[in-house]
């Protein structure tokens, strides 16, 4: 069935997007930029010039989804195109033989499977970047040009201005607008937010810019910056649970700071490896595993690294952060990890609290001002970059941010300080 002529109306900057053939694009913009709305647009464009193909539209949640995202496709769709939507299976049959599915990124191993010809990651910053890897992975359908389209609200500075605006690469493209450059918004709109936000605040959710929000930046961010162009892949194993950078050299000592998840969801257990006279990360743990799994992991990562000394927190329940410390011990790691009671080595733990939490995070905080660590993982130069001061002055995530490699590296860099000589301990091991 042809589709007839449908006419919508964008400004300049939603146009250049729309026009756009990279194989990733990206739309930053803030609040009222029009970003949906060209989204959807650029899926109206390739529906109807690709009859047959399959495309996913992704939001963060259920309720974006619901609330914010179908809502654009249907404005910006002709009323015949939506017609078919199926609430029961989250998905969009169009007159012209093309499908599109309709789902949320919460959890991205749910996405894998499809082969489609096209991915619209709408508010794409509140998604993870293993759901965008994830996504990338479904353009494969025969038959069809491929593309992918992120829109989205700037947070900091997090995965999505890693992969599209830290440095120019081939095959994506990334549009930048301010909310102000919408003609269509309604009078006084821009005035409210501005009386109401910020200025760092303004700078994210009207310009759309890349920038510390919530508060003062906790960490000196222009060592962070040099600290990214250190950072590099990895070599990862086990599902991606455990990343390596470098292996272990007899004789070196290594030192092990681990923050341990409270509940399945939400948090990451994390565990940071340095090299103790270096301060070079040399491997890290990171991923929701089971806790007789992540501790074992954890105790095979202790051993590998020359029997590297571990500072894990003492947290959550009984039946979490301190199972997996009492494992360590049981495991035989028990020689080489930190005692709240040094003498009597009966409390094994580091127990974070409003005492010691604003002590270790600012041993971290002169390690970074002072260059005396060498972070490898992006994402935790990324999170540190997103750590603020609230307006009482207290170290903490940005709003919706996470802080998992934070306090891991925390631990990390006061285990430098911590760590007693082992040299008479050290074992000699084969990193394969």
């Amino acid at each position: 069935m042809a589709i007839k002529q449908h006419r919508i109306v964008l400004f300049r900057q939603q146009d250049e997007f729309l026009r756009d053939t990279a194989l990733h694009v990206a739309a930053a913009t803030g609040r009222g930029g029009g970003k949906s709305y060209v989204g959807a647009a650029k899926g109206l464009k390739y529906v109807s010039e690709h009859p047959g193909s399959l495309g996913i539209i992704t939001a963060p949640s259920y309720s974006t989804l619901r609330d914010a995202t179908l809502p654009s496709v249907r404005s910006v769709w002709p009323e015949a195109m939506t017609k078919g939507f199926h609430p029961s299976s989250n998905s969009l049959t169009v007159p012209n033989g093309s499908e599109v599915l309709l789902r949320t990124t919460d959890d991205p191993g749910l996405l894998r499977g499809p082969n489609a010809a096209w991915v619209w990651m709408d508010e794409a910053p509140y998604s993870s970047h293993e759901a965008f890897q994830v996504l990338q992975g479904t353009l494969r359908q025969a038959g069809h040009p491929h593309q992918m389209w992120l829109t989205g609200t700037p947070r900091g500075y997090t995965w999505f201005y890693d992969e599209f605006a830290k440095v120019k690469r081939a095959n994506y493209s990334l549009h930048h607008w301010s909310a102000r450059d919408n003609p269509y918004l309604p009078e006084g709109f821009i005035k409210s937010l501005e009386e109401s936000y910020s200025r760092e605040f303004a700078l994210q959710e009207i310009d759309g810019e890349f920038t510390v929000v919530g508060g003062n930046a906790y960490f000196k961010l222009e060592a962070l910056r040099q600290m990214l162009e250190d950072c590099k892949e990895g070599q990862a194993d086990q599902g991606g649970l455990v990343t390596r950078w470098r292996g272990p050299m007899v004789g070196n000592a290594y030192v092990m700071g681990v923050d341990t998840a409270w509940g399945k969801t939400g948090s990451y257990s994390c565990a940071i490896v340095l090299d103790r006279r270096t301060g070079d990360q040399v491997a890290e743990v990171h991923g929701r595993p089971d806790l007789d799994e992540l501790a074992q992991v954890l105790y095979d990562m202790h051993k590998q690294y020359n029997r590297a000394y571990i500072l894990p927190e003492w947290a959550g329940d009984e039946d979490e952060g301190q199972y997996v410390v009492r494992k360590l011990v049981e495991l035989g790691a028990g020689p080489w990890m930190y005692y709240r009671d040094p003498e009597k080595r009966e409390q094994p733990g580091f127990v974070t609290n409003p005492v010691t939490r604003p002590y270790i995070l600012s041993l971290l905080e002169v390690a970074v001002r002072r260059k005396a660590i060498v972070p490898r993982c992006r994402d935790w130069v990324r999170e540190m970059m997103s750590f603020v001061r609230d307006d009482k002055g207290r170290p903490s995530a940005a709003q919706g941010m996470k802080d998992d490699h934070v306090m891991a590296g925390a631990m990390a860099v006061r285990a430098l300080d911590e760590a007693p000589l082992l040299d008479d301990q050290v074992v000699e091991v084969k990193y394969r």
